[in-house]
């Protein structure tokens, strides 16, 4: 997403339509939509931010 979206509205934009491209693949119900959802704006708004530096300080 952030590769596409300058913007944190875009990136969420762009998440949004990643959400419903992926429910077209296979359905989800209301509940796995919504979290979905929100944690694509989540990711947007920087909140995974230190997970994923976290996360490179293990890679090899």
């Amino acid at each position: 997403m952030q590769t596409y979206g300058e913007t944190t509205e875009q990136q969420k934009a762009i998440g949004a339509w990643l959400c419903d491209y992926a429910e077209h693949l296979q359905p989800f119900d209301e509940i796995k939509h919504r979290h979905t959802l929100n944690e694509v704006g989540d990711v947007a708004e920087g909140r995974y931010d230190w997970k994923i530096e976290r996360g490179r300080g293990y890679a090899l």
